[in-house]
């Protein structure tokens, strides 16, 4: 997998949602930018 993405986040203040879903957002809105762009 030389096409992935390692990272840290910090969570300052309580979230109302649960750190996964907060992740699987990310991915999702990551993956479109990718598209958009080009990328496979």
């Amino acid at each position: 997998m030389p096409d992935h993405l390692h990272g840290a986040i910090r969570i300052a203040t309580r979230q109302k949602h649960p750190l996964g879903q907060i992740i699987g957002s990310f991915k999702s809105r990551s993956t479109s930018a990718a598209r958009m762009l080009g990328c496979k």
